[in-house]
């Protein structure tokens, strides 16, 4: 999704995040990696109707299946 539409994909992150992403740098017994810390805003992935709140309905589009 990221390289086929970027600007889809930017938008989708921007509504899935709460703020910006926090990368800091460590070491690791497989040489230096990232650790990314930020808020997840769990109203966008939740549809709340009425008294009762129900997950979104979305899947990738190859589906659950491995490919």
């Amino acid at each position: 999704m990221l390289a086929r539409s970027p600007e889809e994909a930017r938008k989708a992150l921007e509504t899935i995040l709460g703020g910006p992403l926090r990368f800091t740098p460590i070491e690791t017994p497989e040489g230096k990696r990232y650790r990314i810390e930020g808020v997840v805003a769990l109203e966008a992935v939740v549809a709340v109707e009425g008294n009762e709140a129900r997950a979104v309905q979305a899947a990738s589009p190859a589906g659950f299946e491995p490919a």
